[in-house]
């Protein structure tokens, strides 16, 4: 009998959540696995918006705001002891929860030998024990399946999460080991060394796609003192650009019009990102709008690389700066000068890049004052770009962490719901408090929009 497994893509708690082009990928490449198999695969996505049975339930359709991202719905829940001091509203985001409990209903009255469910970001991990608590209730004797990037970072916390099978990695062999042990299936080897030359994210599942990430490349050979991407993808890996470019043909049929490259590092693999964008031209692909918000490394930023994508009709091209600062630049990563961002920016705007043009910039680290970060944020604003500020998190397994934990800031104990960034600042006294942050937020909010008003008027 062939085995059917259920994905599901858990609610995010938190006090402020955005469909910034988010999309649960680890579990769609594990559900393509699957279904090379032959193995029947159901996806249930908390966060999709464009979902039909959550347009059938809410009787209105959730809208877009810019390329196919937008505001989730939201129901207000109660906050935790720890997080009483915040004075924000916390909530659950996604699928309504009577609407979940709705389909997970219909969905117990058939036969699934598994339950895959995901994670991301550490502190988001109430809304997946929520998650799995409600699966358990309508599958008790399903095993679930735990993994994900919470998983990676806190392992022995998600171990409490109601899961029977943890995934303390990202590796596909680790989850090779639990697939073949519940499911009774044999994976090639052969699939597992080569699984990301030869899978793509499993977007088939949706009904209602507006739009789909991918990656031309995984990991990231630096390792900033802030980021943990070495820990999770060990090893830098290159997708072949032709099976990208005819996936993405694929997806343009099924009415799909912008693309998300969600790579850490897409400008190491220079030459096979050119040949991706030079495919994409060819085959006249270049009617769709392309997106990189994950941040150019603008040391690697070159006049050909620029040129292709203009013509491939980016119109989203982030450059991951954090600071102008030269000490900080130093402390943390050490990846870039400030003359470098200079010279990208020079580059980019000779191609004709404008508004599509924007910058990261990294606030509340450890070690810097407010006085850095307007440094920063004036440099740019006079180099005419729109600038996005992300407040800083600590994450297990980096320098960054390891710093913190010599000062008694955090150590193994710190629940990972202090860690949420909106958090922070109201218990941990190593970087800028709430005022401070707040003004450079306002700050930054009434440059972009000067900005914008000049390019109107202009």
């Amino acid at each position: 009998m062939k085995k059917r497994v259920l994905f599901i893509n858990p609610w995010i708690y938190d006090f402020a959540a955005y469909d910034y082009w988010l999309k649960p990928v680890g579990l769609l490449y594990i559900a393509s696995l699957l279904n090379k198999l032959g193995v029947e695969v159901i996806l249930l996505d908390l966060l999709d918006r464009h979902s039909k049975e959550l347009k059938a339930f809410l009787r209105t359709e959730i809208k877009d705001r810019f390329f196919g991202t937008g505001k989730f719905h939201f129901e207000e829940i109660e906050k935790t002891a720890l997080l009483k001091q915040i004075p924000r509203i916390y909530k659950r985001y996604g699928f309504p929860l009577k609407l979940t409990e709705k389909i997970l209903e219909r969905f117990s009255t058939e036969k699934f030998d598994a339950i895959f469910v995901t994670s991301t970001l550490t502190y988001w991990y109430p809304g997946v024990w929520d998650t799995i608590k409600l699966v358990k209730k309508y599958f008790p004797s399903v095993p679930v399946v735990l993994g994900g990037i919470y998983t990676s970072l806190f392992p022995k916390h998600a171990e409490k999460s109601g899961a029977d099978y943890v995934l303390k990695s990202t590796s596909m062999e680790v989850a090779q080991n639990i697939i073949e042990k519940i499911l009774k299936v044999d994976i090639p080897e052969s699939l597992i060394k080569n699984w990301f030359q030869e899978l793509m994210p499993m977007y088939e599942l949706y009904d209602g796609l507006k739009y789909a990430v991918l990656l031309t490349s995984l990991g990231c050979p630096f390792k900033c003192s802030y980021c943990a991407s070495w820990k999770l993808q060990p090893d830098f890996k290159v997708n072949n650009p032709i099976e990208v470019v005819k996936y993405i043909e694929r997806l343009s049929l099924k009415g799909v019009e912008d693309i998300v490259f969600f790579d850490d590092a897409i400008l190491v693999a220079k030459e096979n990102f050119k040949k991706l964008l030079k495919l994409i031209i060819s085959k006249g692909l270049n009617t769709l709008r392309y997106h990189l918000p994950n941040g150019l490394h603008v040391r690697l930023v070159d006049e050909e690389t620029a040129r292709l994508l203009k013509i491939a009709n980016f119109k989203t091209v982030i450059l991951a700066v954090e600071t102008l600062d030269p000490l900080l630049q130093r402390k943390t990563s050490n990846k870039l000068i400030s003359e470098d961002f200079y010279r990208a920016v020079n580059i980019l705007k000779k191609e004709g890049f404008s508004d599509e043009l924007k910058v990261y910039l990294l606030i509340n680290i450890p070690g810097q004052n407010e006085e850095d970060v307007l440094r920063s944020i004036n440099v740019c604003h006079e180099l005419g770009l729109r600038i996005y500020l992300n407040e800083y998190t600590p994450i297990p397994f980096t320098r960054d962490w390891e710093y913190l934990q010599r000062i008694g800031v955090v150590s193994e104990k710190t629940d990972p719901l202090l860690l949420n960034n909106k958090v922070l600042p109201y218990w941990s006294n190593v970087g800028l408090d709430v005022p401070t942050i707040e003004r450079l937020k306002a700050y930054v909010r009434d440059l972009n929009l000067k900005l914008k008003e000049k390019e109107v008027m202009s």
